[in-house]
């Protein structure tokens, strides 16, 4: 399961969510093979970011946790898709956009704990 924060320096409105949910969630599941329904997003918008000490720029700063996904062949592509999606959903520069990739080893879910190693580790009592 995959999840991506994304904050920006701009609004983002209840349409834009949406249609950023699906073209995430299709980029995920081209570059990493989950499912784009496993995509769990979070949305921060109008944060005060800053880039070399100036405001008022639009920017964007994507974290994208991914749980049993180790190598990183695929990352290029994905970082270039989210970049896409970003700037032409937000209007938000190409070199103003940073994805940050985080590899998740174990995770709990619905009361169940996974590793990417061994699977399954303990079941909901």
């Amino acid at each position: 399961m995959p999840f991506c924060l994304c904050r920006t320096s701009c609004a983002v409105d209840v349409e834009q969510e949406k249609k950023l949910q699906s073209l995430l969630g299709e980029a995920v599941a081209m570059a990493l093979g989950f499912s784009p329904n496993s995509l769990l997003l979070g949305v921060e918008d109008n944060v005060r970011l800053s880039l070399g000490g100036k405001r008022g720029e639009k920017l964007a700063y994507l974290e994208l946790h991914i749980f049993a996904h180790e190598t990183h062949e695929d990352h290029a592509l994905l970082t270039s898709a989210i970049t896409n999606i970003l700037h032409t959903l937000l209007a938000i520069p190409k070199d103003n956009i940073f994805v940050n990739y985080t590899d998740i080893p174990c995770f709990g879910a619905g009361g169940r704990t996974f590793e990417s190693k061994r699977g399954l580790l303990r079941e909901p009592e």
